[in-house]
C-alpha cells in the first residue's frame, strides 16, 4: 500500500543462485549456455551430412546431441527462472530486463537449432534408433511425438526467420504486459472514506476480504484501472495471438487449439480449423 508517496517493493533473496545479474557468475553461465548451442549447431551441420542409413553414425550422434540438449535446456531454463524472479519482484529493474533480453536471444538460437534437430529426426528409421540407443530409448516418447511435429515445420530459412522475430514480436508484447500489469495503481475507496493506492496484484488482498463492500469497492477500483489501460494491452493480445495464429497457419496447423493440444499430447482431439 502507498502512504506518503512511497511504495516498498518486495523482492527475492536470490544471492543463492548467482550474486548478482551483472555478476561474472551469471556471465559465465551465459557464455557456458551459448557454448552448448554453438556445439549444437556444429553437431547438426555434421548430422546433416550423415546417410539416415548409418545406424551406428547416426546413434552416436544422437546420443552427443540429446546431451547437450538437455544440458542447454536446463540451464536456459535455470537463468529464466532466475531472471523472471528479479523481474516479478521489481519490473523497473532495468539490469535484470536487460539480461532477460538478451537471454531471450540466446533462447532462441536453441529453439531454432532444436527445429534443425527435429527435422533431422524426421528423416530417420526412429525406431532403429530407439532399439540402438539407450539414450533414445529414455526419450521414446518425445522422438516419436517429434517425428509429428516435423511435420508442421516451416522449412529451415522461414523458421530462423521467424524464431528472430519473435523477440521483438510476441514474446516483445507478452514482456509489455507483464511490465504494464505490474506497475498498475488501483485506487479504491475504503467504506471509511480512505482512498488507498495499491498494485494491482495486491487488490487480491481486498477481493478476498470478509466484508462484502471491500470486495466491491475493490472490484470497482480494479474495473477503472484496467479501463484506462485498455489500448495497449488489447494491443499486447493481439501482438501475441496474432503472432501465434500466423505462425500456426503456415506451419499446416488447423488451429492454434490443434497445435496446444499436440503440445499438451492430446492431439486426436477435435480443434477448430482455421476461417479459410
Amino acid at each position: 500500500m502507498v502512504k506518503d508517496g512511497e511504495m516498498r517493493i518486495p523482492t527475492w533473496d536470490l544471492t543463492a543462485i548467482y550474486p548478482g545479474v551483472d555478476s561474472p557468475e551469471y556471465a559465465a553461465s551465459v557464455a557456458t549456455l551459448v557454448k552448448h548451442i554453438e556445439d549444437l549447431e556444429t553437431l547438426l551441420t555434421a548430422v546433416e551430412a550423415l546417410k539416415p542409413g548409418d545406424v551406428d553414425a547416426v546413434t552416436l550422434a544422437f546420443d552427443r546431441m540429446i546431451g547437450l540438449f538437455n544440458e542447454a535446456l536446463g540451464l536456459a531454463r535455470h537463468n529464466r527462472w532466475y531472471l523472471q524472479a528479479h523481474v516479478s519482484g521489481d519490473t523497473r529493474d532495468l539490469a535484470a530486463q536487460a539480461c532477460m533480453s538478451e537471454l531471450g536471444a540466446v533462447r532462441s538460437r536453441r529453439s531454432l537449432a532444436e527445429k534443425r534437430f527435429v527435422a533431422w529426426l524426421s528423416q530417420l528409421d526412429v525406431e532403429a534408433l530407439i532399439a540402438a540407443s539407450s539414450a533414445a530409448r529414455d526419450h521414446a516418447f518425445l522422438l516419436r511425438q517429434a517425428q509429428v511435429a516435423a511435420t508442421y515445420q516451416m522449412d529451415q530459412p522461414q523458421e530462423a526467420l521467424a524464431a528472430a522475430l519473435q523477440e521483438s514480436g510476441g514474446t516483445a508484447w507478452s514482456r509489455l504486459q507483464d511490465v504494464l500489469a505490474s506497475q498498475i495503481m488501483v485506487a479504491i475507496e475504503m467504506p471509511d472514506g480512505e482512498t488507498i493506492h495499491v498494485p494491482m496484484g495486491e487488490t487480491t488482498v481486498y477481493s478476498i476480504n470478509p466484508d462484502r463492500d471491500v470486495r466491491r469497492r475493490a472490484y470497482e477500483g480494479k474495473q477503472k484501472a484496467w479501463q484506462l489501460w485498455r489500448e495497449p494491452f488489447a494491443a499486447a493480445i493481439n501482438g501475441v495471438k496474432g503472432e501465434h495464429v500466423t505462425l500456426a497457419r503456415a506451419r499446416g496447423w488447423n488451429s492454434i487449439l490443434e497445435e496446444s493440444l499436440f503440445q499438451n499430447r492430446q492431439l486426436r482431439c477435435p480443434a477448430r480449423r482455421f476461417p479459410s
